[in-house]
């Protein structure tokens, strides 16, 4: 993907952007979470470092600030989406590790989740202020990466696990003198 720009004053011409956004490219597709001009802004500078060896002087970094607002407000679908869904990707993880799903619920209720958390008010809300429709995020991949993580870290199996009595299933004379058996 070539996003270009007219040269400024600032030192960046159409082919420096170009590969800037090569770079952003690459870290999107790693499955880096960018969703805010701060993820996006930071991502540019730090390609931008990486590539030139220095840090972007302050009429570069102004440079760069407008640019990735004006590619992500004008053509949201071409860089922000992917940062969005990366993020969707990461938080649907995070869920499936704190539930403990394995695989076979990832599967079955999965997508059904993701769908309701992309219409939750706030996140509906950011995709509308963002011109991103909730079909720009690819649910099934999603599911796949939540499937991933679920293989790669199974949840513990207890074998033979024997239940700790409670003191409804204790004998009455298990009981400390005064309590009753509930």
């Amino acid at each position: 993907m070539t996003v270009t720009s007219p040269s400024t004053g600032s030192g960046i011409d159409a082919r420096a952007c170009a590969e800037l956004w090569r770079r952003v490219q690459i870290r999107l597709t790693d499955g880096e979470p960018l969703a805010t001009q701060g993820q996006f802004l930071a991502a540019i500078e730090a390609a931008y470092l990486e590539w030139k060896g220095k840090v972007p002087t302050p009429g570069v970094r102004r440079h760069l600030r407008h640019h990735v607002r004006q590619v992500n407000e004008e053509r949201p679908e071409t860089y922000l989406a992917l940062g969005v869904q990366n993020a969707v990707q990461q938080a649907f993880a995070h869920g499936v590790q704190s539930l403990h799903w394995e695989v076979a619920r990832v599967e079955q209720y999965g997508a059904a989740s993701i769908r309701t958390f992309l219409h939750q008010e706030q996140v509906a809300d950011y995709l509308v202020a963002h011109r991103l429709d909730a079909a720009h995020i690819d649910v099934h991949a999603c599911v796949r990466h939540g499937m991933s993580w679920a293989k790669s870290n199974p949840r513990p199996k207890i074998a033979n696990r024997k239940r700790q009595p409670t003191k409804a299933m204790l004998p009455q004379d298990a009981c400390p003198t005064g309590s009753r058996v509930v």
